[in-house]
């Protein structure tokens, strides 16, 4: 799936989207949106901007290799995110009967987005499928690494009292930390 997308196979590609998470140890880029334009011409071309089947490939291979999977130089899809909270429940009223609802909160990774390890990640082991590693250019991931990025400040007392009253503010300023201040896009790619 991902050499479908690098080759532009699947009617889509990474050319021209952008690095969404600089961490010390990976950098994320934003993959493919699962609407507008790019899922559109994922539709024609047959193919489906989701990950289906990447989650029980995950989970296998979790199950067979223990330890890090996510080295320096790895590339990995991300199946699932680990940050999302549990679905909110409900109380509903049906039919004059109540009932518990369970609603999602956020949504799951189409599988296009990916990260490319600078050093060994055990954090990412929890939502990425290694798929590939790097054989040449580390040296310009290494850059990206190195870019100016928004402070993580999840130790500031307002910003703690605020998450747990459960202000959307946090929500939304903790969604911006570890973005880079400059955008770092894929140009071009492609399979030789």
């Amino acid at each position: 799936r991902f050499r479908d997308i690098v080759s532009g196979k699947t009617g889509i590609t990474f050319r021209r989207k952008e690095f969404v998470r600089i961490m010390p140890n990976y950098v994320q880029h934003g993959g493919i949106r699962s609407y507008g334009v790019d899922a559109e011409l994922a539709r024609q071309k047959g193919s489906e901007l989701t990950n289906n089947g990447l989650v029980e490939e995950w989970e296998r291979l979790n199950e067979e290799c223990k330890g890090t999977k996510n080295t320096a130089g790895s590339v990995g899809i991300i199946v699932r995110d680990p940050s999302k909270p549990p679905p909110k429940i409900k109380l509903v009223a049906r039919k004059g009967k109540l009932e518990i609802d369970q609603e999602e909160v956020g949504v799951e990774p189409n599988g296009t987005e990916f990260t490319i390890a600078v050093k060994d990640s055990p954090e990412l082991d929890s939502s990425a499928l290694v798929v590939g590693r790097v054989i040449e250019g580390m040296d310009v991931v290494e850059k990206i690494g190195k870019v100016k990025t928004v402070q993580e400040n999840t130790s500031s007392p307002y910003f703690r009292v605020a998450k747990l009253i459960g202000d959307k503010r946090a929500v939304v300023a903790e969604r911006g930390f570890n973005r880079p201040y400059s955008k770092v896009v894929v140009t071009n790619c492609g399979l030789e």
